[in-house]
């Protein structure tokens, strides 16, 4: 709701998964709006229908599909909406940049991602929470790693650099 998500609204969540932020957002979209769920897990998405059904939530399609791939209708959602899912893109800019064309004018962007860089650091020894990162990296995109390696050894906000790249100006609303 913070985002700017309103009753009427069509809504692209992309990497959704099991639906959880489909769901929410089908909720905040009212029966006048639609959410679009695309993911590339068939398994999570039978779960994520599933559950549609037990909802009765008429206002929600999931689609199985990688973002690459999928053809997106240029002007069609108020919102593109994403959870943890440019991490595992190895060209983050460029999925942000064809994920906008399907905008109509003054549509919303919305995604929220992980930062391990702003993480709690300690001069205890913590194995387990070192372990746990190491497995966070080597899960995620390599061109990704490398981006968070590079910005975190000298400062800075990956995300807000990939919507900068992708054309965002620090003036057109972009709140980071």
């Amino acid at each position: 709701k913070d985002a700017g998500i309103e009753p009427g609204m069509h809504v692209l969540d992309v990497g959704c998964s099991v639906g959880l932020v489909t769901f929410m957002l089908a909720e905040l979209v009212g029966e006048t709006g639609q959410v679009i769920g695309v993911d590339r897990d068939s398994r999570a998405l039978e779960w994520a229908r599933q559950r549609a059904v037990q909802l009765s939530a008429a206002n929600v399609t999931f689609v199985e599909g990688d973002l690459s791939d999928l053809p997106f209708l240029p002007d069609w959602f108020d919102a593109v909406v994403g959870r943890r899912v440019l991490i595992y893109q190895d060209d983050p800019t460029s999925t942000v940049r064809r994920l906008v064309q399907s905008l109509r004018p003054g549509g919303l962007v919305v995604f929220q991602e992980h930062d391990s860089s702003i993480g709690p650091e300690s001069a205890l020894s913590m194995p387990l929470h070192a372990q746990v990162r190491r497995w966070c990296s080597d899960t995620l995109s390599p061109s990704y790693s490398r981006r968070r390696c590079r910005s975190a050894g000298g400062g800075g906000d990956v995300l807000g650099a990939q919507f900068l790249a992708v054309g965002f100006s620090p003036g057109s609303g972009l709140r980071i």
